[in-house]
């Protein structure tokens, strides 16, 4: 396994052609440069970024995978897949140089979700009650040539959902995974739709720990921020049919956290959200039910978050890996939302993680049916 944290030679990057539905690697692309990218968990394609290149540009039916490569100290050699994208390219500009007209041209490129994400329904589709989410999920993805992880589920949806020509397959696919527990479509650094069941960040197990020793790959210290004047401390859920409307509200009244309604003199910081699947036999059941997703969903929003910014040479992590930071005696441990990254010889990268800062606060709810 190379060294990560020593010195690095012949490092830079690698760009591969993939062909569109066979997957393969058909060859290399030595005209790409000036390289950056973004990830983002709170993005629904989870990357974009731009380039440049001399010559023709990349194909834009085929993706392109980004590799990051050196020697270490041994001379082992890492060649590690960072990500998969499409690429489309701006009008070329031409110039004149020695023996003719150079061509040059812009590019920019998205995560394979935007397949998903440009297009909308014929008129509309509807998933019928019994559905298995995470299946038709998958078969969504699947039926425009897209790769999944063969995700598996049991939940059926419990009633019928219509979406219309203001939805797309990406936002479709999000739906059926929230209702199944799952986390939002990403795809892997090959460009594979990941499918999983969502995971506390404090439940994910530590990928990679930063810290400021001797083998540091941190290029300046921590910078932190803290959420917690913008964080709700009432929730509202509302479930609506054709002929039942339930309303639960919940609120922090914990005086031990900074977000509740006496911390700040009881003025409120609410959110509503609407709910499309609630279980429950009756409507006592169902008002039951969901104020118990309110109380859930206000500890849930009532917890502080503080983030935490760290720039480093490139390292092998992505979003929503769990991190830990060590710094001069100081401890952060948390989920990466955001990684900005550029193609330079060391791929440095500004990573900012989310802490989150639980407690089980205390709460009042109360609902109604009509």
């Amino acid at each position: 396994m190379p060294n990560w944290k020593g010195p690095r030679y012949d490092a830079g990057w690698v760009y591969r052609r993939v062909a569109w539905g066979t997957w393969m690697e058909v060859g290399e692309y030595s005209n790409i440069e000036s390289l950056s990218y973004s990830k983002s968990a709170l993005n629904s394609l989870k990357l974009s970024g731009s380039a440049s290149c001399d010559g023709d540009p990349p194909d834009e039916i085929d993706a392109v995978t980004a590799y990051y490569t050196f020697a270490d100290g041994s001379g082992e050699v890492a060649l590690v897949p960072v990500m998969t994208f499409l690429v489309e390219s701006d009008e070329p500009q031409y110039s004149a140089s020695d023996g003719g007209i150079a061509r040059s041209s812009s590019i920019k490129f998205y995560s394979l979700l935007k397949v998903l994400s440009d297009i909308v329904p014929e008129g509309s589709l509807t998933i019928p009650a019994g559905t298995n989410a995470v299946a038709k999920a998958k078969d969504i993805a699947e039926s425009v040539g897209l790769r999944t992880n063969n995700p598996s589920s049991t939940y059926t949806t419990s009633e019928d959902k219509t979406f219309g020509s203001d939805s797309t397959y990406l936002s479709i696919v999000n739906w059926l995974l929230d209702v199944a527990g799952y986390a939002s479509a990403r795809t892997d650094a090959r460009g594979v739709v990941q499918m999983e069941p969502y995971v506390e960040p404090t439940d994910r197990p530590v990928s990679w720990t930063f810290r400021n020793d001797d083998d540091s790959t941190l290029l300046s210290g921590p910078s932190c921020e803290n959420d917690w004047r913008s964080t709700p401390n009432v929730v509202t859920l509302e479930y609506q049919t054709e002929s039942e409307y339930i309303i639960a509200t919940a609120r922090n009244i914990d005086p031990d956290s900074r977000a509740s309604l006496p911390s700040r003199g009881w003025r409120t910081k609410s959110a509503t959200v609407s709910v499309s699947e609630l279980d429950g036999e009756t409507p006592q059941e169902r008002l039951e039910n969901l104020k118990a997703m309110a109380v859930s969903e206000v500890k849930s929003e009532s917890a502080e978050i503080q983030y935490v910014k760290i720039e480093s040479v490139f390292v092998p992590v992505s979003v929503n890996d769990s991190i830990a930071i060590e710094y001069s005696g100081k401890t952060w441990r948390g989920s990466i939302t955001a990684i900005d990254g550029n193609d330079g010889p060391s791929g440095d990268m500004t990573i900012k993680a989310r802490i989150f800062i639980r407690r089980d606060v205390l709460v009042d709810v109360d609902g109604k049916i009509s």
